[in-house]
This record gives structure tokens, C-alpha cells and sequence, in this order.
């Protein structure tokens, strides 16, 4: 720095500093790296020990330069600058700046296929801002599954294992992972959508048939009667009857074995002898259950009747999603919750379910019998390898109708007893 200042100033007269101050007022003012401090400059006008000419005066004047030094420096000692690692619950951008948006974008891409559900992407809350709660799940998940401790943290060796992708998660081969616990406690676990564990349902099996029967195959006094489907129309509420009930009232029309037949194909009387799809199941169930689906409900009996979402709902049993999980006293939930099917028979061959027998009432046949025939049991009912049987569907539409099935906790109980 003094080479250049002297180059720059070298200069002769008394007052140098004053006839050359001009040189600087223009010059390019480069900024600082940051980082850098300007440092401190000391300005000495110096006697060169020589004279020069000053062709003004026609004098010899003596020679002077300004030289440049740099001031005597005190390096401060530099800030402490907090760890990165390790990156763990509670971190945020504005402490530990772009590793939080690395590490979510690292866990996401090294996820298996199948597990996109679990990706921490843009739009998410706190992505690239909070090591949160569902990150430190995620960690936990890839620790366990990389045989490593499992703390939630991420230290400088587990972040290069993730860049390099030798850290990865692989998909279960069935269930699906379902975030427990909170704060730093949370973790993954992995729930399977399967059936509980229940007691031989050969003898509940029967009883739901017989109980199904009693629609599906009524009659009076050994006369059969095919009942019609009827869902409540205006003030004519209907559809909810039981088998006696509805056999009371033919025998209040007619005694007349020949004429059963007329007075439940009557339009006048369907409010009173047809049933609709909830009312068939509701009765079902109950009655094999022993009154534990009204105690659930808060009901007394079938006048009111249960809608067909309400019985099929998830909050009140366990989703089945494989055929080899169905039981009997199971029931599908189809046409998004508009309908739903009671299922008592599950047959099987070699250990292996091959065939699911059930009961329902529609529109166009009323009260009668279906049965699927189950071609892979590790699919759920709609899967391509089943085949549905049913007078009042195809193949194809039963399948298109088909929502899920679920096994409700009263059944369970009841098999548990």
C-alpha cells in the first residue's frame, strides 16, 4: 500500500497534501467485502533529502513526498459463531438459516415409492422455516430404519448420508405410516389396516345368515312373500320394519295364503311391509350382536331407523382393506355412503378366502343375496381379480359403486365374549 499511495502522491512544494488533494475527489470508491473492515491509513510528509526545480519560480525547491502507512491495527477478536449441529426440534431458519430447507427437501426426495404422503414439501407449514414436530418424526423414522440411534437430530455425518442418498426409507409392505406423539416425542408408526384378532365366527356366521334370511327369504307360515324396497317418501315414513312387524300387518290385511303376495305388492302398503338397505343391516347386526349397535346409536328400537353412512362409518370400526381381513358381520359401505351391504358368509379354501357371501336391499330387487368370488384375497373387494354376482348389478358396476368395508367394534366385542 505504501508503493502505491507514494506513486500516487510523490509530489514536490511545501504543501502537497493541499496542491494534490484534487487527485482523490474523483476516484472510484470501491465497497468492502463484507466481512472487511476499513483499515486505519497514517499520512507523513516526508524530506526527500533533493532539491527540484520549480520552472515557475526559477528556483531550486526542496523535494518532499507524502508517504502512506497503515496505522498500527487492533483485530478485534471475531463473534462466536453458534454449532450448526445438530440440527434438532425447536431449530429455525433464522438460527441455523438453509440447512432446515436441505434437510426437508432431503428427507422428501429419499422416501421410498409410496411414501409421498410423508414428504415435507412447499406449502407445507414450516417448510423450509421450523424443524418441527413431523421432522423430528421423520428423522426418527430414517434413524431407526438406518440402524442408528434414534434421538430426532441430525448431526453433520447424518446430513452427508442423506446428500448422498446412501440414507433412504423403504415403503411397508402393507400399512401405512400414521404420525403418534408430540413436540419432540413424535414419531411414525406404522398402522396395518387388518381385521382384529377374533374368535371363531362359524356359529355368528350362521346366525347372520339366518337373521338375513329373514328378509331375503320371508314368509308366512311357510308361504313365500317377496318383500319390495321402500325408502321413506314424504310423511310416509317406512323401511325400517322387522320381519314380524311386517308379517303382522300381511296377516292384518289377509289370512288368505294366495293373497300374502298381493298385499305386499301393493303400492298402498310398501311403506309398511318394504325395507330399505340401513333398515335390513340395522336389524342384522343388532340382533346378532344382542342390541349393541342401538346401545351405540342411543336407540330403543327400529322405528327411527340408522342411515347407511352412520353404520358404515370409520369412527366406529376398522376399515378393511384386503379381502383375506373381511369377517363375517362386516359390512361395505358403497355409492360413497348411499348404501351399504351386510356380509355373513366368508368361505375359505385351503386357508385362503375365495368366496364372500352377502345380503342387501335396492331399488330393483328389494331384499336379496349376493356373493363375490375372490380371485386374489391379499385385493380389496373391488380389485380386478374379484367377480362380483349380484341380480342387480354387473361385475363392473358393483365395483364402481364400491366404497370400502369396515368390521364395526361392536361385532368385535360381541366374537370376543
Amino acid at each position: 500500500m505504501e508503493t502505491v499511495f507514494g506513486s500516487l502522491v510523490d509530489n514536490n512544494g511545501e504543501k502537497p497534501s493541499e496542491k494534490y488533494s484534487n487527485l482523490f475527489k474523483n476516484s472510484k470508491k470501491i465497497p468492502l467485502k463484507s466481512g472487511y473492515s476499513k483499515p486505519s491509513v497514517v499520512f507523513k510528509l516526508e524530506w526527500m533529502n533533493e532539491v527540484i526545480y520549480n520552472s515557475k519560480t526559477e528556483k531550486y525547491d526542496p523535494g518532499y513526498t507524502i508517504r502512506a502507512t497503515l496505522a498500527p491495527q487492533s483485530t478485534p477478536d471475531p463473534e462466536p459463531v453458534e454449532n450448526v449441529f445438530p440440527l434438532k426440534y425447536g431449530d429455525t431458519s433464522a438460527v441455523k438459516g438453509d440447512y432446515i430447507k436441505e434437510v426437508h427437501d432431503l428427507l422428501s426426495k429419499n422416501l421410498g415409492s409410496g411414501l409421498e404422503y410423508l414428504k415435507i414439501v412447499s406449502g407445507d407449514s414450516g417448510y423450509g422455516k421450523n424443524y418441527g414436530p413431523k421432522t423430528a418424526a421423520l428423522v426418527k423414522l430414517y434413524q431407526s430404519q438406518n440402524g442408528a440411534v434414534v434421538n430426532g437430530q441430525i448431526d453433520e455425518a447424518t446430513l452427508n448420508k442423506l446428500r448422498s442418498g446412501e440414507w433412504k426409507v423403504a415403503a411397508p409392505a402393507e400399512g401405512k405410516y400414521v404420525i403418534k406423539g408430540s413436540y419432540q416425542d413424535s414419531y411414525f408408526e406404522l398402522v396395518v389396516d387388518k381385521a382384529p384378532d377374533i374368535s371363531d365366527t362359524d356359529d355368528f356366521s350362521l346366525k347372520l345368515k339366518r337373521l338375513a334370511e329373514q328378509y331375503t327369504d320371508f314368509s308366512i307360515n311357510g308361504v313365500k312373500v317377496k318383500l319390495p324396497y321402500y325408502q321413506t317418501v314424504g310423511t310416509r315414513y317406512g323401511g325400517k320394519a322387522t320381519p314380524e312387524q311386517i308379517r303382522n300387518f300381511i296377516l292384518g290385511k289377509t289370512t288368505d295364503p294366495s293373497k300374502f303376495q298381493s298385499v305386499a305388492d301393493d303400492p298402498e302398503n310398501r311403506y309398511k311391509v318394504g325395507i330399505d338397505c340401513s333398515g335390513l343391516v340395522a336389524y342384522v347386526l343388532n340382533e346378532a350382536t344382542e342390541g349393541m349397535i342401538h346401545k351405540t346409536h342411543g336407540q330403543t328400537g327400529y322405528g327411527n331407523g340408522i342411515s347407511a353412512a352412520s353404520l358404515t362409518s370409520t369412527k366406529l370400526g376398522q376399515k378393511i382393506t384386503k379381502a383375506k381381513d373381511v369377517v363375517p358381520g362386516a359390512i361395505m359401505n358403497t355409492d360413497n355412503g348411499g348404501h351399504v351391504i351386510v356380509i355373513y358368509e366368508v368361505i375359505k379354501t385351503n386357508g385362503k378366502v375365495t368366496q364372500i357371501k352377502y345380503a342387501h336391499s335396492n331399488g330393483k330387487h328389494g331384499p336379496h343375496k349376493g356373493y363375490i368370488d375372490i380371485g386374489d384375497e391379499n385385493q380389496d373387494l373391488d380389485g380386478s381379480a374379484q367377480t362380483w354376482h349380484d341380480i342387480s348389478y354387473t361385475d363392473k358396476k358393483a365395483k364402481e359403486l364400491y366404497t370400502y368395508t369396515v368390521l364395526r367394534n361392536e361385532v368385535v366385542e360381541y366374537l370376543k365374549k
